[in-house]
Protein backbone atom coordinates (compact mmCIF):
# COMPACT_ATOMS: atom_id res chain seq x y z
CA UNK A 1 0.00 0.00 0.00
CA UNK A 2 1.09 3.17 -1.11
CA UNK A 3 0.60 6.90 -0.39
CA UNK A 4 1.93 10.31 0.32
CA UNK A 5 2.60 11.92 3.60
CA UNK A 6 2.44 15.97 3.51
CA UNK A 7 4.70 18.11 5.26
CA UNK A 8 4.05 22.24 5.34
CA UNK A 9 6.64 23.76 7.10
CA UNK A 10 6.16 27.35 7.36
CA UNK A 11 6.85 30.58 9.86
CA UNK A 12 6.53 34.52 9.15
CA UNK A 13 9.52 34.72 6.51
CA UNK A 14 8.03 31.97 4.21
CA UNK A 15 6.64 28.31 3.92
CA UNK A 16 7.69 25.22 2.37
CA UNK A 17 4.90 21.75 1.23
CA UNK A 18 6.86 18.41 1.36
CA UNK A 19 5.24 15.75 -0.33
CA UNK A 20 6.72 12.25 0.80
CA UNK A 21 5.71 9.45 -0.90
CA UNK A 22 5.60 6.04 2.05
CA UNK A 23 4.88 2.14 1.69
CA UNK A 24 3.32 0.41 4.27
CA UNK A 25 5.86 -2.45 4.70
CA UNK A 26 8.42 -3.64 7.08
CA UNK A 27 11.25 -1.86 6.07
CA UNK A 28 12.66 0.89 7.73
CA UNK A 29 13.18 3.21 5.08
CA UNK A 30 9.88 2.94 3.17
CA UNK A 31 8.22 5.60 5.48
CA UNK A 32 9.16 8.59 7.41
CA UNK A 33 10.16 8.21 11.04
CA UNK A 34 9.12 11.22 13.60
CA UNK A 35 12.95 11.87 14.41
CA UNK A 36 12.87 13.13 10.62
CA UNK A 37 10.33 15.95 10.91
CA UNK A 38 12.47 16.91 13.96
CA UNK A 39 15.42 17.35 12.05
CA UNK A 40 13.95 19.16 9.05
CA UNK A 41 12.56 21.56 11.20
CA UNK A 42 15.64 22.41 12.56
CA UNK A 43 16.69 22.69 8.65
CA UNK A 44 13.77 24.98 8.20
CA UNK A 45 14.35 26.82 11.02
CA UNK A 46 17.82 27.67 10.50
CA UNK A 47 18.10 27.56 6.55
CA UNK A 48 19.34 31.28 6.19
CA UNK A 49 22.61 30.42 7.27
CA UNK A 50 22.97 26.69 8.66
CA UNK A 51 23.78 24.52 4.99
CA UNK A 52 24.60 27.33 2.83
CA UNK A 53 27.29 26.62 0.26
CA UNK A 54 27.92 23.46 2.18
CA UNK A 55 28.33 19.74 1.23
CA UNK A 56 25.91 18.23 2.89
CA UNK A 57 25.45 14.23 3.09
CA UNK A 58 22.00 12.04 4.61
CA UNK A 59 22.95 8.77 6.16
CA UNK A 60 20.14 6.34 6.49
CA UNK A 61 18.11 8.49 4.04
CA UNK A 62 15.12 6.42 3.38
CA UNK A 63 11.94 9.02 2.65
CA UNK A 64 14.66 11.59 2.76
CA UNK A 65 12.82 13.98 4.37
CA UNK A 66 15.55 16.04 5.90
CA UNK A 67 17.24 16.12 2.32
CA UNK A 68 14.54 17.53 0.49
CA UNK A 69 13.70 20.28 3.00
CA UNK A 70 18.01 21.14 2.60
CA UNK A 71 17.85 21.06 -1.24
CA UNK A 72 14.67 22.76 -1.46
CA UNK A 73 15.14 25.48 1.23
CA UNK A 74 18.65 25.08 2.03
CA UNK A 75 21.30 26.65 -0.20
CA UNK A 76 23.54 23.93 -0.53
CA UNK A 77 26.45 23.37 -2.42
CA UNK A 78 25.94 19.79 -2.69
CA UNK A 79 23.91 16.72 -1.27
CA UNK A 80 24.31 13.24 -1.18
CA UNK A 81 21.19 10.56 0.18
CA UNK A 82 22.72 7.54 1.27
CA UNK A 83 21.10 4.52 2.43
CA UNK A 84 22.02 1.24 3.26
CA UNK A 85 23.86 -0.60 0.23
CA UNK A 86 22.41 -3.86 0.84
CA UNK A 87 18.65 -2.10 0.39
CA UNK A 88 18.50 -1.22 -3.18
CA UNK A 89 14.92 -0.20 -2.56
CA UNK A 90 15.59 2.19 0.34
CA UNK A 91 18.07 3.85 -1.98
CA UNK A 92 15.29 4.25 -4.84
CA UNK A 93 13.29 5.68 -2.23
CA UNK A 94 15.13 8.62 -1.76
CA UNK A 95 15.33 9.02 -5.49
CA UNK A 96 11.45 8.86 -5.09
CA UNK A 97 11.33 11.48 -3.10
CA UNK A 98 13.49 13.03 -4.34
CA UNK A 99 11.20 13.10 -7.97
CA UNK A 100 7.96 13.88 -5.77
CA UNK A 101 9.73 17.05 -4.97
CA UNK A 102 10.98 18.16 -8.32
CA UNK A 103 14.69 17.61 -7.07
CA UNK A 104 16.82 16.40 -10.14
CA UNK A 105 19.19 14.08 -9.21
CA UNK A 106 22.72 13.88 -11.16
CA UNK A 107 24.44 11.69 -13.20
CA UNK A 108 27.56 10.27 -12.40
CA UNK A 109 30.17 13.41 -12.28
CA UNK A 110 29.48 16.47 -10.41
CA UNK A 111 28.00 19.84 -12.17
CA UNK A 112 27.27 23.16 -10.94
CA UNK A 113 25.62 24.54 -14.11
CA UNK A 114 23.80 27.60 -13.39
CA UNK A 115 24.64 27.51 -9.73
CA UNK A 116 21.97 24.58 -8.72
CA UNK A 117 23.26 22.26 -6.07
CA UNK A 118 24.22 18.58 -7.14
CA UNK A 119 21.60 15.83 -5.53
CA UNK A 120 23.11 12.67 -5.59
CA UNK A 121 21.95 9.18 -4.16
CA UNK A 122 24.45 6.58 -3.04
CA UNK A 123 24.93 3.24 -1.24
CA UNK A 124 26.72 3.33 1.98
CA UNK A 125 26.71 0.58 5.33
CA UNK A 126 27.69 1.88 8.57
CA UNK A 127 30.75 0.34 9.61
CA UNK A 128 32.33 -0.93 6.47
CA UNK A 129 34.63 1.15 4.61
CA UNK A 130 32.19 0.68 1.12
CA UNK A 131 35.12 1.02 -1.79
CA UNK A 132 32.53 2.26 -4.27
CA UNK A 133 31.77 5.36 -1.70
CA UNK A 134 35.13 6.69 -0.76
CA UNK A 135 36.61 6.13 -4.04
CA UNK A 136 33.87 8.34 -5.09
CA UNK A 137 34.92 11.02 -2.81
CA UNK A 138 38.97 10.41 -3.32
CA UNK A 139 38.33 10.87 -7.66
CA UNK A 140 36.36 13.78 -7.02
CA UNK A 141 32.95 12.18 -7.99
CA UNK A 142 31.50 12.52 -4.08
CA UNK A 143 32.54 15.68 -2.00
CA UNK A 144 33.72 15.37 1.43
CA UNK A 145 30.61 16.43 3.62
CA UNK A 146 30.87 18.98 5.94
CA UNK A 147 27.77 18.52 7.28
CA UNK A 148 26.39 15.52 7.89
CA UNK A 149 22.71 14.41 8.90
CA UNK A 150 20.84 11.54 10.55
CA UNK A 151 17.62 10.94 12.28
CA UNK A 152 16.82 8.15 13.85
CA UNK A 153 20.29 5.92 13.40
CA UNK A 154 20.51 5.10 16.89
CA UNK A 155 17.48 3.03 17.14
CA UNK A 156 19.28 -0.34 18.25
CA UNK A 157 22.35 -0.65 20.36
CA UNK A 158 23.90 -2.79 18.47
CA UNK A 159 24.42 -0.93 15.54
CA UNK A 160 26.00 2.49 17.41
CA UNK A 161 29.60 1.64 17.28
CA UNK A 162 29.02 1.01 13.34
CA UNK A 163 27.47 4.79 13.15
CA UNK A 164 30.13 6.51 14.82
CA UNK A 165 32.71 4.74 12.75
CA UNK A 166 31.52 5.83 9.72
CA UNK A 167 30.89 9.22 10.98
CA UNK A 168 34.14 9.37 12.64
CA UNK A 169 35.68 8.25 9.02
CA UNK A 170 33.95 10.61 7.55
CA UNK A 171 34.79 13.58 9.47
CA UNK A 172 38.21 12.67 9.24
CA UNK A 173 38.82 12.74 5.97
CA UNK A 174 37.10 16.16 5.45
CA UNK A 175 39.00 17.40 8.41
CA UNK A 176 42.08 16.64 6.09
CA UNK A 177 40.90 18.39 2.83
CA UNK A 178 39.79 21.78 4.94
CA UNK A 179 42.08 25.16 5.49
CA UNK A 180 42.38 26.74 8.43
CA UNK A 181 40.48 28.80 8.57
CA UNK A 182 37.25 26.80 7.51
CA UNK A 183 34.42 25.19 9.92
CA UNK A 184 34.91 22.26 11.12
CA UNK A 185 32.30 19.32 9.72
CA UNK A 186 30.14 17.68 12.36
CA UNK A 187 27.17 15.17 12.51
CA UNK A 188 23.25 16.28 13.42
CA UNK A 189 20.93 13.57 14.22
CA UNK A 190 18.02 13.24 16.19
CA UNK A 191 16.87 9.79 17.94
CA UNK A 192 14.31 8.79 19.97
CA UNK A 193 14.56 7.58 23.22
CA UNK A 194 14.09 4.23 23.30
CA UNK A 195 16.10 3.00 26.37
CA UNK A 196 16.76 5.70 29.04
CA UNK A 197 20.10 3.40 30.10
CA UNK A 198 21.54 3.21 26.20
CA UNK A 199 24.51 5.77 25.60
CA UNK A 200 26.59 6.54 22.87
CA UNK A 201 29.15 8.34 25.56
CA UNK A 202 32.18 5.47 25.69
CA UNK A 203 31.61 5.04 21.99
CA UNK A 204 32.10 8.49 21.59
CA UNK A 205 35.21 8.96 23.41
CA UNK A 206 36.64 5.54 21.25
CA UNK A 207 36.32 7.42 18.17
CA UNK A 208 37.42 10.51 19.37
CA UNK A 209 34.06 12.48 18.89
CA UNK A 210 32.85 14.93 20.73
CA UNK A 211 28.68 15.64 21.71
CA UNK A 212 26.70 18.35 22.65
CA UNK A 213 23.33 17.92 22.85
CA UNK A 214 20.78 20.72 21.01
CA UNK A 215 17.16 22.47 22.75
CA UNK A 216 14.25 21.85 20.68
CA UNK A 217 12.53 24.56 22.02
CA UNK A 218 15.05 26.60 19.96
CA UNK A 219 13.77 25.70 17.01
CA UNK A 220 10.53 24.52 17.39
CA UNK A 221 11.29 20.81 17.36
CA UNK A 222 9.30 20.27 20.50
CA UNK A 223 5.86 20.36 19.41
CA UNK A 224 3.51 16.97 18.75
CA UNK A 225 2.33 18.05 15.35
CA UNK A 226 5.47 19.66 13.47
CA UNK A 227 4.11 20.89 10.02
CA UNK A 228 1.03 19.73 9.99
CA UNK A 229 1.99 16.03 10.18
CA UNK A 230 0.83 14.68 13.16
CA UNK A 231 4.61 14.41 14.33
CA UNK A 232 6.80 13.24 16.00
CA UNK A 233 3.18 12.83 18.88
CA UNK A 234 4.21 11.90 21.99
CA UNK A 235 7.98 10.42 21.21
CA UNK A 236 10.63 11.75 23.30
CA UNK A 237 12.89 13.11 20.29
CA UNK A 238 16.63 14.42 21.27
CA UNK A 239 19.07 16.20 19.16
CA UNK A 240 23.04 16.12 18.64
CA UNK A 241 25.60 17.69 17.35
CA UNK A 242 28.74 15.43 17.22
CA UNK A 243 31.97 16.32 16.16
CA UNK A 244 35.76 15.44 16.10
CA UNK A 245 37.56 16.40 19.17
CA UNK A 246 40.27 19.04 18.88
Amino acid sequence: MESDRIFQFQDEKGNLVVNIPEKAEAAYGMYTWPCAVVLAQYIWHKRKHLLINKHVLELGAGTALPSVVAAKAGNVASLTLADDTHQPRSIENCRISCAANSIDVCGLKLNFVDRKPCIKVEGLRWGEVNPTFFYGQLKGLLPYPDVILGSDCFFDENIYEKILFTVSHLLEGKMSKIGPHEDKPYFLCTYQVRNANSSIGDLLHLWNLNCAEIDLHSFGGDGHDIASSGMPGNHEIRMLKISLKD
